[in-house]
């Protein structure tokens, strides 16, 4: 642990050790829901990743002229179906 979070942790756990039953409670809360945050986040992320891997291995193989037309394609279609 490096000394400038040895620091900050104790002054978190002094401000801690002041808080009034109340308000302990409600840093509970927001502690839980850091920890869920950071367990739950990255997983999300790391998901959708994956879920692109096919469209960014298929967009490796086309030109930049390609992605383009792809994209313009796509664009014209919901202008269409907006149309209607």
């Amino acid at each position: 642990m490096v000394a400038a979070d040895k620091t900050q942790r104790e002054i978190i756990r002094k401000a801690i050790d002041e808080l009034s039953p109340e308000n302990l409670k409600q840093v509970g809360d927001f502690i839980a829901y850091l920890r869920y945050k950071e367990d739950h986040e990255m997983d999300w992320f790391e998901r959708l990743y994956e879920l692109f891997a096919p469209v960014r291995e298929a967009s490796e193989a086309m030109s930049e002229e390609e992605i383009n037309q792809v994209i313009d394609e796509a664009i014209a279609e919901v202008r269409r179906e907006r149309k209607t």
